[in-house]
C-alpha cells in the first residue's frame, strides 16, 4: 500500500491527493503523442474481392481457421457463404 507521495517538494499522505498524484504520474508518463505514431494515409491495403474470399472459405473451413482467426476477410467470407 502507498502511503505517501512527494508532490511539488512536499511529503503528502491524505489519500485523495496521493490517489491524484499517482493518476496524474501514469498519465504524463503514457501520454500519447500524435506526431510520434506511424500513419498510414494514403496507403493502398491488399484485400481480397468477395469472389476470392468464397473460394477460399470452403477450405478455411475445412482447416477450422475461421473460428480461430480474427481477420475480417474471414468473417466477412463467413457472413457471405452462411
Amino acid at each position: 500500500m502507498l502511503r505517501g507521495v512527494f508532490s511539488g517538494g512536499c511529503w503528502v499522505e491524505e489519500p485523495t491527493k496521493v490517489k491524484e498524484e499517482v493518476k496524474q504520474f501514469f498519465f504524463r508518463r503514457f501520454k500519447e503523442v500524435g506526431e510520434e505514431r506511424p500513419r498510414l494515409d494514403g496507403v493502398e491495403l491488399n484485400t481480397l474481392i468477395n469472389r476470392t474470399m468464397m473460394l477460399l472459405w470452403p477450405d478455411l473451413k475445412k482447416r477450422k481457421l475461421g473460428q480461430q482467426c480474427g481477420i475480417v476477410a474471414v468473417r466477412r467470407a463467413q457472413a457471405l457463404m452462411d
